[in-house]
């Protein structure tokens, strides 16, 4: 599993078709999702550490646990939209392996610790952050387009919808926690 993390990482995309058709890889990409996932909430909702230390575990907890879920159903939005719009016919497992491979990128939100610990450090962190966001969205173009061989504009198509997902996803997690943080003035 980290040889194939590390070629991710370095771009090398033919580990995506490679982990697609492996279907030992499937548990090891569900586990990088959980744990970036976990990581990722830890370092997003780090800031809440100061305010209300109960509620962030509990938003670290829930926020990995949606997060995992956003990714599940955006594998299956793209499986459905790859299906329906261009007759591409990949089973759930074969985007799954992939796209959880491609998702390791995510975890350069930890950083989000530095950020809360002094808001200078945000200097630092948020063009990190925001690399690392590029490179996971560059990250998932290639693994579609290495799995589903369709032109760049399709798979920038697909790639789009998964993070609306995410986002939509994450912004309704985000409202459900805020407001129970306004409620008690944090």
């Amino acid at each position: 599993m980290i040889e194939r993390i590390i070629r991710a990482i370095t771009f090398k995309t033919e580990v995506y078709p490679e982990v697609s058709k492996d279907e030992t890889f499937t548990n090891s990409a569900w586990i990088i999702v959980g744990v970036v996932a976990l990581i990722s909430a830890i370092g997003g909702r780090a800031v809440m550490i100061r305010y209300n230390f109960i509620g962030y575990l509990l938003g670290v907890v829930v926020g990995a646990a949606v997060t995992v879920g956003a990714f599940a159903l955006s594998v299956f939005v793209i499986k459905w939209l790859a299906s329906a719009l261009f007759k591409v016919e990949l089973t759930f497992g074969e985007l799954q392996r992939p796209l959880g491979l491609a998702y390791v990128f995510q975890v350069i939100a930890i950083l989000g610790i530095l950020g809360a610990l002094s808001p200078a450090l945000l200097c630092i962190v948020a063009p990190i952050t925001l690399v690392a966001a590029i490179a996971g969205f560059i990250s998932y173009l290639f693994a579609l387009k290495m799995v589903t061989n369709l032109d760049w504009g399709k798979v920038a198509v697909l790639v789009v919808v998964a993070w609306v997902i995410f986002l939509v996803v994450g912004g309704i997690v985000g409202a459900i926690f805020a407001v129970p943080a306004a409620l008690a003035g944090l």
